[in-house]
C-alpha cells in the first residue's frame, strides 16, 4: 500500500499526463470537425455520460469506503455493477431511436449503440481501479486511465481520416473501453476477485444508491446544458457552450484532479471523529482550492486567446461565454472537497436532496436565461454556484458543525490569493493586448503569473507554501 503524500505526488503527475491527452483529443478534433458535427456528438455523449454515473451503482465509493472489505462483498460488488450497468447498456440500446426523434438528429441512434458498448466492459475495470484507489496504488490506476486515453485519441483521429466525421469520436470511446479492460485484467492485485457473486447486497445498495446519483447529478452540472441547449437552440450553441465549459474543466482538472483522487480514501481515515474529519477537510480543502483557484482564474481572463490557440478562430464565440464561466468554476473551487466529506460523514441521503434542489435551480436559470432573456447562459452557472455554495455550507454545517465563521476563517488567504492573481492577469493582459500571437501572449502572461501566485503564498504565509517550500526547486529559490 502507497503513502498518502506519494500518492498525491504519482496522482497528480499521472492525471496530469491523461489530462493533456484527453484535451489533446479535443484540440485535434476541434480542427478537424465543425462546431455542428461535434455538438451532434456532444449531445450524444452527454446522455451516456449521464446514464454512466448510475452504472456502477457507487460500488466504487463503497469498496473504498468498506474498512472490513472481504472477498465476498468485493464479488458483490461485481455482481450488482454488471446487472445494473448490463441493463443501463441494453435500455440505451433499446431507447436511442426515441432519443433521435426528440432531438431530431438521427445520427445519435448509431452514436448512442457504439457508446453503449462502455457500459459492458465498465464493472470489471471498475472494481479494479476502486481497489487501486483503496491501497494508493496510484500507479496502475493512472497506466490504465493514460493508456486508455491515447487509444481514443488515436482511434479518434485515424477514423477521421477515414471520413467517418463525428463517429470516430464514439469509435475511439469504444476502443478506449476495451483497452481499459485488458489491462485492468493484467493490473489488478492479488487480491481483486472478477468472480460475481451474490451474497448481502443491503449494505452497498444503501451506499451506491445515493452516492451514484449524487455523482450522476455532478456530472450534470456540466452537460445538463448541452441536453437542454440541444433542443431550444441549435448544434452550434451546444458545440460553443461545451467547448467554453470543457476549457474550464480542463484547467480545474488538470491541477486538481490527481488531489481529488485521494481526497475520499484520505478523509475516510478521519471518518469516526468529526473534529478531525472537520480539521481534515478544512486543511485539504483550503490546499487545493489554492492551487486550482488562482489559475482558474486567470484563465477565465485570458479565455479568449486560450481558446484561439486550443481550438482555432472558428470556436472565438465561445470565449464571452468562457469568460464569464470563469466566476462559476472559481466558486466552485471553494469547496471542492465538500461531497467527498460529506459522503464519508454519511449524509448522503441529505446531500442527494440538495444536489437534485441545486441542479433544478440550474436548468431554470438556463432556460431562464437562454429561452426567455436570450442572455449568456454562463449567468445562469453562476447563479447556480452561489446557491450551491450556500447549501453546501449549510450541510457541512450539519455533519459536523463547521460554522460560516470557521469556513471563511480558513480560506480568507486563497480569497486574497485570488484576487491578487485576477488583477494582476487583468494588468498584465491590457498590458500585452499588442501581442498578435495567442501563443505568445499566453506565455508571456502564464510565466509572469507563476511568480507572482508564489509570491503571493508566500507573502500571505499561506498553508500552501509550507507544503511547496519543501520541493527541491522551490527550496533552493528559499534558501
Amino acid at each position: 500500500m502507497g503513502s498518502v503524500r506519494s500518492s498525491v505526488v504519482v496522482s497528480s503527475i499521472s492525471s496530469l499526463l491523461s489530462r493533456l491527452i484527453s484535451f489533446l483529443s479535443v484540440i485535434t478534433v476541434a480542427r478537424l470537425l465543425t462546431p455542428e458535427e461535434i455538438g451532434v456528438y456532444v449531445i450524444a455523449a452527454s446522455l451516456m455520460m449521464l446514464a454512466s454515473q448510475l452504472s456502477t451503482l457507487g460500488t466504487n465509493n463503497y469498496l473504498i469506503r468498506e474498512k472490513n472489505l472481504t472477498t465476498e462483498k468485493q464479488q458483490s460488488c461485481l455482481a450488482l455493477s454488471i446487472m445494473i450497468s448490463w441493463g443501463m447498456g441494453l435500455l440505451t440500446v433499446f431507447a436511442s431511436p426515441f432519443i433521435s426523434d426528440f432531438y431530431d438528429l438521427e445520427a445519435l441512434t448509431t452514436l448512442i449503440l457504439i457508446l453503449s458498448l462502455a457500459y459492458f466492459v465498465n464493472p470489471f475495470t471498475s472494481l479494479t481501479t476502486a481497489m487501486h484507489s483503496k491501497q494508493f496504488l496510484y500507479g496502475k490506476y493512472m497506466a490504465i486511465e493514460i493508456t486508455g486515453s491515447a487509444v481514443s485519441l488515436l482511434t479518434t483521429v485515424v477514423f477521421i481520416m477515414l471520413d467517418y466525421g463525428f463517429y470516430s469520436m464514439a469509435i475511439g470511446e469504444a476502443c478506449s473501453a476495451v483497452c481499459k479492460l485488458v489491462l485492468a485484467f493484467f493490473l489488478k492485485t492479488s487480491d481483486t476477485s472478477w468472480k460475481p457473486r451474490i451474497f448481502n447486497l443491503k449494505p452497498i445498495l444503501s451506499v451506491g444508491i445515493y452516492t451514484s446519483c449524487i455523482n450522476m447529478l455532478g456530472r450534470m452540472e456540466f452537460n445538463i446544458a448541452d441536453l437542454i441547449l440541444g433542443r431550444i437552440s441549435n448544434t452550434t450553441t451546444v458545440a460553443m457552450t461545451s467547448r467554453a465549459l470543457g476549457l474550464h474543466v480542463f484547467v480545474r482538472d488538470v491541477l486538481g484532479n490527481g488531489i481529488a483522487q485521494v481526497a475520499t480514501p484520505y478523509l475516510a481515515v478521519n471518518a469516526s471523529d468529526k473534529t478531525l474529519l472537520k480539521k481534515s477537510f478544512l486543511f485539504s480543502n483550503n490546499l487545493a482550492a489554492a492551487f486550482v483557484a488562482p489559475p482558474l482564474a486567470v484563465a477565465a481572463v485570458i479565455a479568449e486567446p486560450l481558446i484561439n490557440l486550443f481550438f482555432g478562430e472558428q470556436w472565438e464565440a465561445a470565449a464571452v461565454t468562457a469568460q464569464i464561466l470563469g466566476f462559476w468554476i472559481v466558486i466552485r473551487s471553494l469547496v471542492g472537497f465538500s461531497n467527498q466529506a460529506l459522503i464519508i460523514a454519511h449524509e448522503e441521503r441529505r446531500l442527494l436532496i440538495a444536489k437534485c434542489f441545486t441542479l433544478f435551480t440550474l436548468c431554470l436559470s438556463i432556460f431562464i436565461c437562454v429561452d426567455i432573456f436570450n442572455i449568456n447562459v454562463g449567468i445562469a452557472f453562476i447563479t447556480y454556484a452561489v446557491i450551491d455554495l450556500c447549501v453546501c455550507l449549510f450541510l457541512l454545517r450539519s455533519a459536523f458543525g463547521l460554522t460560516l465563521i470557521e469556513f471563511v476563517a480558513s480560506i480568507t488567504k486563497t480569497l486574497f490569493l485570488i484576487l491578487m492573481c485576477t488583477a494582476s492577469s487583468l494588468l498584465l493582459y491590457r498590458f500585452l493586448s499588442n501581442i498578435s500571437s495567442p501563443l505568445l501572449l499566453i506565455v508571456a502572461i502564464g510565466s509572469m503569473m507563476l511568480p507572482i501566485w508564489l509570491t503571493g503564498l508566500f507573502i500571505l504565509k499561506h498553508a500552501l507554501w509550507s507544503q511547496l517550500s519543501g520541493l527541491p526547486i522551490l527550496s533552493k529559490l528559499v534558501r
